[in-house]
């Protein structure tokens, strides 16, 4: 049998029955009548990280999204301008009152 050559997207859309819907290498590869080592490959191919641009823009995501967890994480840093009063409110501290803020 010769060697068939496959388009990018059916090799995107086979790796993708395994990478995203979880099927099994073997099923696939039997029900599409294509190698299992093909099925690697292409599996290799398109999980590959993203370079260049796509790179830089996914650090700068992950980098806001480790500072908003550090936000979250640190009430009391977001909160150290405000004073709780006895009637249970969030007033401004006597600092914030002397600054006019």
């Amino acid at each position: 049998m010769g060697k068939v050559d496959f388009c990018a997207d059916f090799q995107r859309d086979a790796a993708a029955q395994i990478t995203e819907r979880g099927y099994a290498v073997a099923e696939v590869s039997k029900r599409l009548g294509i190698s299992p080592h093909s099925l690697y490959a292409w599996k290799k191919k398109f999980s590959q990280p993203p370079s260049g641009e796509d790179k830089d823009a996914e650090i700068k995501h992950r980098k806001r999204e480790l500072d908003l967890s550090r936000f979250r994480a640190a009430p009391s840093a977001r909160l150290s301008h405000l004073s709780f009063e006895s009637d249970g409110l969030f007033q401004p501290s006597a600092e914030c009152r002397r600054r006019g803020l």
